[in-house]
């Protein structure tokens, strides 16, 4: 799934590590996206996202651009759900 304009396959190495959270679709949908946009896209932020659906669009949740582990915080992760 992917943000912006990266590609579904392969890719840099940095640009793997930039990632964001994005709720979308109808049906409310949370998923983990690769982006290749600089600067990244705020929280709130409206994107057009790339899923195994087709295009569709989103909002930005979170950034997890900080480091190999891509973590989010449980409770953080559980406000979205809830």
């Amino acid at each position: 799934m992917n943000a912006g304009a990266a590609s579904s396959e392969g890719g840099a190495e940095e640009q793997d590590d930039r990632r964001i959270v994005a709720r979308y679709g109808r049906m409310k949908h949370i998923g983990l996206f690769r982006h290749d946009m600089d600067p990244p896209p705020k929280v709130g932020s409206k994107v057009v996202l790339r899923t195994d659906r087709g295009a569709e669009l989103g909002e930005v949740l979170a950034s997890v651009d900080e480091g190999p582990g891509h973590r989010i915080a449980s409770d953080v992760l559980d406000g979205y759900i809830a």
